[in-house]
């Protein structure tokens, strides 16, 4: 469970298959390099699990957050095996993890950890704070979320380096991961598309043992008006010179028909 290293578990009971179709189930407990999952009076087949691909304890998350945990043993959380001890490879004997096992799975199983929340989403023009429901096509917008993790009774900054911003019209315009700041706060800056419409910032975070993240803001992005754009491009000064050369054109030769003999 998480990063926690606990030590050897002991184990009782059936192993598991998980659909490989099914995504919203993953292992949580695994069985050793030696394990094998067959019956002692039929001949091994395809069928039976071996090594890592023997799972002992699956975890099922919904789409909705809600968590249940399948475990093939019951004695994994009896008092026989929290109070036993492991033997080693190395033929010594160490004190099972079945106790810190257990207590890590029931925190993630009643939501005690592994849960996120969104406590602030922002967005708005650069050096500016107040958020818009219309940007300008190709405006410098900052957009910013505030993560928090809960552990035990209180909630803290959620560290990460994989949460993504998508900003879509039907299909996705810009995809870009968000910088963390620190504290739970993460951020990034880009370029409003140059095509106008409606547009969803779109914050999508499903990372594996942790509740999955939603949020979506709808904004119109609209195009220039007239007195906004540039006067004088400068691409286009031969037909600028174009034109003021046709108007000098006309007036000499008006000059020319009216007082010429």
């Amino acid at each position: 469970m998480g990063n926690k290293q606990i030590n050897p578990v002991l184990y009782k009971g059936n192993g598991l298959q998980l659909s490989k179709k099914n995504r919203l189930v993953f292992p949580i407990l695994t069985g050793s390099s030696s394990a094998f999952v067959g019956s002692p009076s039929k001949a091994a087949d395809s069928n039976n699990g071996a090594g890592r691909d023997v799972v002992l304890v699956a975890g099922l998350q919904a789409r909705n957050n809600a968590r249940v945990v399948v475990s093939g043993s019951l004695e994994l959380f009896g008092d026989n095996f929290i109070q036993s001890e492991a033997a080693l490879f190395n033929g010594k004997a160490k004190q099972a993890g079945n106790k810190e096992f257990v207590e890590e799975l029931s925190k993630w199983t009643f939501g005690e950890r592994g849960v996120l929340r969104l406590k602030s989403v922002t967005h708005h023009r650069v050096n500016e704070n107040e958020a818009k429901s219309i940007y300008t096509v190709n405006d410098t917008i900052v957009y910013s979320v505030h993560i928090e993790e809960r552990q035990g009774d209180k909630w803290v900054g959620y560290v990460a380096d994989d949460v993504q911003l998508e900003v879509q019209m039907l299909d996705p315009k810009i995809r870009t991961t968000l910088k963390a700041e620190g504290n739970g706060l993460f951020t990034t800056t880009f370029i409003a598309p140059d095509v106008y419409g409606v547009y969803t910032f779109k914050l999508d975070y499903h990372r594996l043992g942790y509740s999955s993240l939603s949020d979506r803001i709808i904004v119109t992005i609209r195009p220039y008006r007239h007195d906004e754009y540039e006067r004088f491009i400068v691409s286009a000064y031969p037909y600028y010179a174009s034109a003021f050369s046709m108007m000098a054109g006309v007036l000499f030769f008006s000059f020319l028909f009216l007082f010429s003999k």
